[in-house]
This record gives structure tokens, C-alpha cells and sequence, in this order.
């Protein structure tokens, strides 16, 4: 096995892959990232550079690197944005709504970001009647802020974020910049114009984690 043994906090988040469901009826609804042509299910072999090593690679706010981000992407971690997984000339390099509804809404100013989740996403087992809110994606740039650190992670990242530094260094007790006016709405207030941040939204430190799922983990 490529990991032999992963953390507890580890393994409750990539069973907290979010899985896309109508918000009536519990019938499983489109998903316009999934081609209705191409199969579902199945298994995947991967093979990775020998440089892989531990869990880490496996943990949205620790990894750092394209093998574990890929793998993240297409497997098990959703994201507000994300891309088609093929090739540049066949708009692999497209940003995309994943868990979003379209493109974010940018104030004339750039400082303020307002981000919408699409209705009916719930998280996978054993989460899976755990509706996906705005909340839950505060709770992961708050444990990315948290864990973070010069050799791991990628924190920096989000130090636009008005209040972020202030919360990674424990002289705060939330990241002020990060406001959730109801379940699907996010809206990021930054302290400097960051044009990629959308791009930044779709790297797997930004993927939702559901409440207690990784209590008491932030270190291991």
C-alpha cells in the first residue's frame, strides 16, 4: 500500500467527500462535473513519485504538492471550483463551479467575495444526512490556518483574508473576514485585491469539513 496507516482525523475527512443530492426526495441530482457517458464505480490504481510519503499527502490542509493535489481533486475532496481533469486543449485548465453556483460575485473593489453553494449537497458516509453549508467551508480555513506552518501546508495562501494571520496565531478567536449570511452563502472580505482567488477556492485545503469531523486532530 502506498499509505499504510492514516490519522483518525484523516480518514473522517476523506469519508466527508461531498456527494451531490436534491434537496427533496433523496434522488441523486446532476452533477456538471460528471460526464453521463463515462462509468461510474470501479476500481483506481495509482502510481505515485517515491518522494510520497506517510498520510500527509492525504490531508487537504497539510499537502503541498501536484500528486497529492490530483489526487485530492479527483477523488476525494470537492471544492467550491474545480477542473475537468483532461488535458489543456480540452479546457483542463478551466476553472469550473463545483460546489458553487457560478462564478463568484466580486465587489468594484475587489476586497469582498461572495460565494454561493448549490442546493441539495450533502456529505458522503457516514455524514451522508450532513447537509454541506457555508459554515463548514469557514471550518476548514480555519483548520488550515490552524495547522499550518513555513514546512507544511500552504496557509500563506489565504493571508488575504482580513483576520487570518491574527486567528493562525491564536490572538483571535475566528477569521473576521469570513462571514456566512445564511447556509449557501460565503462571503470572503480580503485586506488586499486577490484576483485568483477562486483559483485559490479550489485547492483542497478550501473543501468543507463537517462539524467534528476533525476535533482534536490538528495535530497528528
Amino acid at each position: 500500500a502506498v499509505v499504510s496507516k492514516i490519522s483518525a482525523a484523516v480518514v473522517a475527512m476523506l469519508l466527508a467527500v461531498a456527494a451531490c443530492t436534491s434537496g427533496s426526495g433523496g434522488t441523486e441530482a446532476a452533477d456538471p462535473t460528471q460526464d453521463a457517458s463515462e462509468p461510474r464505480g470501479g476500481t483506481l490504481r495509482v502510481a505515485v513519485p517515491d518522494f510520497w510519503v506517510d498520510g500527509v499527502e492525504l490531508d487537504p490542509q497539510r499537502a503541498y504538492g501536484g500528486p497529492g493535489w490530483e489526487l485530492d481533486r479527483c477523488c476525494l475532496f470537492r471544492t467550491l471550483y474545480s477542473y475537468n481533469g483532461r488535458s489543456t486543449e480540452e479546457g483542463g485548465g478551466q476553472l469550473r463551479p463545483d460546489l458553487a453556483v457560478g462564478s463568484p460575485e466580486v465587489s468594484p473593489d475587489g476586497l469582498s467575495w461572495t460565494f454561493r453553494l448549490r442546493q441539495g449537497l450533502r456529505f458522503a458516509p457516514p455524514f451522508e444526512d450532513t447537509p454541506i453549508t457555508a459554515l463548514d467551508l469557514v471550518r476548514a480555513l480555519e483548520r488550515t490556518a490552524r495547522v499550518s506552518s513555513p514546512a507544511v501546508g500552504y496557509g500563506f495562501y489565504y493571508e488575504a483574508i482580513r483576520g487570518f494571520g491574527d486567528y493562525a496565531a491564536g490572538e483571535a478567536d475566528s477569521i473576521v473576514g469570513l462571514e456566512t449570511p445564511d447556509d449557501r452563502t460565503l462571503v470572503v472580505r480580503l485586506d488586499q485585491v486577490t484576483g485568483d482567488l477562486a483559483y485559490r477556492f479550489s485547492l483542497p485545503a478550501t473543501s468543507p469539513i463537517p462539524q467534528g469531523a476533525a476535533d482534536g486532530h490538528d495535530a497528528d
